[in-house]
């Protein structure tokens, strides 16, 4: 039977009965963590099967797979619970093969673990983030009045040249906004607006964007845009915060 359990405010399986006795027998998983599995209702203290999961971990012979009896760990970048003997050792901390390089990678960028482990970060709600977008929408509109100015200035007053002085700002507008967002983010892991509320972005295989997801999370952005908004509302209902560009493009936005 598979089963499901919650650690750190996570749900992680499915997993064998082995695989929770082994893990609360290692110290990982505490008997008043909550388990599931298809015959339950509802999710419940592991203290009330502890007893009937041991005993079926002995009575089927499961005590000779591969988890059983094994000294469980928590991957200090994923959260996942796994044998010892299938990490990494770091220190005290134990990583999962898979994240190896990503665990090493945040800890050259000065961040020690994931947040969704240590609680080093703090995903940032749907206000902050508004407050960030508005102060990146008063940095974009200097050099916007910058361009516009001078062009309407320079072809007068006719309705064709209204059109264009209102085209070519867009334009330009438009790839002024891209090089800021997606040069920032790259650099600096946030836009200005971010960086004076203390905001980041990062993703879930490692602190730092490269230049392609930058430009990925920029286009992803205008989809959360042009559907009247709710890519940027979900982030109110999210767990992690995140809006639809987020989920598109695997990035969290977390406090410094």
């Amino acid at each position: 039977m598979n089963w499901y359990f919650e650690i750190d405010r996570k749900q992680q399986g499915p997993v064998s009965a082995s695989h929770l006795v082994s893990a609360q027998q290692s110290g990982v998983l505490p008997e008043t963590a909550l388990v599931w599995n298809e015959t339950l209702t509802e999710w419940e203290p592991l203290s009330k099967h502890l007893t009937a999961l041991q005993a079926e971990v002995q009575g089927s012979g499961d005590a000779s797979n591969s988890t059983a009896n094994q000294k469980m760990a928590v991957c200090a970048y994923s959260g996942k619970v796994m044998p010892m003997s299938e990490m990494v050792a770091y220190g005290d901390k134990w990583i999962s093969p898979e994240h190896k390089d990503a665990f090493v990678h945040g800890l050259m960028e000065g961040s020690n673990l994931d947040p969704r482990v240590a609680g080093e970060y703090v995903y940032a709600g749907f206000w902050i983030r508004f407050g960030a977008k508005f102060i990146d929408g008063m940095v974009l509109m200097i050099p916007g009045l910058v361009i516009q100015m001078p062009i309407a200035y320079l072809l007068g007053a006719s309705q064709a040249n209204d059109i264009v002085a209102q085209i070519i700002p867009q334009v330009f507008g438009q790839l002024i906004g891209f090089l800021y967002s997606t040069l920032m983010l790259w650099k600096y892991q946030a836009t200005l607006g971010k960086i004076a509320l203390s905001l980041k972005v990062i993703t879930t295989d490692g602190p730092r964007l490269t230049y392609g997801r930058c430009v990925a999370r920029f286009f992803a952005e205008w989809l959360s845009s042009i559907i009247l908004g709710i890519g940027y509302i979900i982030a109110a209902f999210d767990e992690e915060k995140r809006t639809l560009h987020d989920h598109i493009c695997a990035t969290r936005v977390v406090k410094k």
